[in-house]
């Protein structure tokens, strides 16, 4: 007789996932690329408003996010269609007085009505004023000003009214210092903002004939005009002489007080007065804007949101991961940030960011809120143990088995993309970019700390490997 016991137990191990924000469009990550339809390009703060450029019109919001105003992007109304002029004769019956037939269309036709139209009133030119379109955006204290392709406009509780530089376009404006600077053409214009008091329009003298192609404007506290162009970045002095100051293309120029930081290809410069120096590797994205606190005095954005207490060391907050930042700016204390949902505040001490509605005066999500779709899943992990007895009473025979197996299954399919081909090959190159810059800190970091020459030298060269492998992204 043989008797045999069979006795399994299983361990399961559920899957757990990684989850982040919904992947936004990867457009405003270069300043060549197109942003898309509808997004806040810059946004800017004064003493309690926040204002916002959108597609060539300002958006003015108060410090909690309601809505105040617009203006800007005033276009022609649509051109009526032409009609015929009274008396003029219908084509059949020009055709039967040239003798030819109704429908008639041969050579001669064409000719006969091309005459005739030629002898129509002329058609009188539109009275409609032609539309304005806003570029950038500048604050300086309680005051916004906005560079147009017709002028500069000073902000208003609800609108816009032209300060000066009536007829010219204006492609970048800078304040700072009590100093407002503005580009039109290849021409610097500076106005002293403190000659005519709070309330009077700024009285702009010429202040340095530019080279071709400048870009990027700032003022520091003490008044200082940076321009980044082509080649770099050139300081204007007082008498409108130009010296570069640093000769690396730079994608983001932004003054922060006394201090002006760059974004270089190859990391992040500061201006202090003197001259620009390298203090470390520079985050992904091309957004740069002034912080809350010491501890988060810079701010940067792309394919997510990062903070920088000198623009040296830079921590990632995990709410934003894979969300592109197209602008942030701080106001009474808060951060705002735009991509491509609208203006969203932002609460930097909260471990993980909220999300609200689109515009001013949003909440905070529910806790049902359904959860964003997953861009990474970990590996399903199965544990199994077998324990097999069996016994043979007449040749007194006894054997026993233990058998254990763990099983890994990896999901290798990838979420479907939620726009289409183009927003999943965006996001993966973001998502790339985000690597590349987490390495280049890393061994940027480690490299200074580094007693080895050796592991100095290995660490110096992944932090060039990165960098490259992020230029050729870009």
């Amino acid at each position: 007789m043989t008797n045999r016991v069979s006795r399994s137990a299983a361990a399961l191990a559920a899957c757990s996932a990684l989850y982040a924000p919904a992947a936004a469009h990867a457009r405003g990550h270069a300043t060549s690329e197109v942003q898309p339809s509808g997004q806040i390009q810059q946004l800017v703060a004064d003493q309690d408003r926040l204002v916002a450029l959108r597609d060539g019109e300002v958006l003015i919001f108060a410090s909690d996010g309601g809505r105040l105003g617009r203006c800007g992007a005033r276009t022609a109304p649509p051109r009526a269609a032409a009609r015929a002029w009274a008396g003029a004769p219908e084509t059949p019956e020009l055709l039967r007085d040239a003798a030819l037939p109704d429908d008639d269309t041969t050579l001669a036709a064409e000719e006969v009505l091309e005459d005739e139209a030629a002898r129509a009133p002329p058609v009188r030119p539109s009275s409609a004023e032609p539309s304005r379109v806003a570029h950038a955006l500048a604050a300086s204290g309680a005051s916004a000003w906005v560079a147009t392709s017709d002028g500069v406009d000073r902000v208003g509780s609800h609108g816009c009214a032209r300060a000066a530089l009536p007829g010219r376009d204006v492609r970048a404006i800078a304040a700072g210092g009590g100093r407002l600077a503005v580009i039109t053409g290849d021409e610097l214009f500076e106005a002293d903002l403190a000659a005519g008091g709070p309330g009077a329009d700024p009285s702009f003298r010429p202040a340095a004939v530019l080279q071709p192609h400048p870009r990027l404007l700032a003022v520091d506290a003490g008044g200082t005009v940076l321009v980044a162009d082509d080649e770099g970045v050139v300081r204007i002095d007082p008498q409108g002489a130009a010296r570069r100051v640093l000769a690396l293309r730079t994608d983001a120029l932004t003054a922060c007080g006394q201090t002006v930081a760059a974004l270089a290809a190859d990391g992040v410069y500061l201006w202090q007065g003197e001259g620009f120096r390298r203090v470390g590797g520079r985050p992904p994205g091309q957004v740069l804007a002034c912080g809350d606190a010491p501890q988060r005095r810079w701010l940067a954005g792309g394919p997510g949101l990062w903070t920088s207490p000198d623009a040296a060391s830079w921590t990632e907050h995990g709410g934003w991961v894979g969300t592109t930042i197209s602008a942030a700016a701080t106001v009474a204390g808060r951060v705002w940030v735009a991509s491509e949902p609208g203006l969203v505040p932002v609460r930097m001490d909260a471990p993980l960011a909220w999300r609200p509605a689109i515009g001013g005066g949003a909440r905070p999500p529910s806790r049902r809120h359904p959860a964003p779709p997953r861009l990474w899943r970990w590996p399903t992990i199965t544990a199994a143990l077998t324990v097999d007895w069996s016994s043979r009473s007449s040749a007194a025979y006894a054997r026993r088995t233990t058998t254990a197996f763990v099983l890994f299954r990896f999901p290798l399919d990838r979420p479907a993309a939620a726009a289409g081909p183009l927003t999943a090959l965006a996001l993966e190159r973001a998502h790339r970019d985000a690597d590349l810059a987490r390495l280049e800190l890393a061994a940027e970091a480690a490299a200074g700390g580094a007693t080895d020459s050796i592991d100095a030298d290995e660490l110096t060269a992944w932090r060039e490997l990165a960098g490259d492998e992020r230029e050729a992204l870009r």
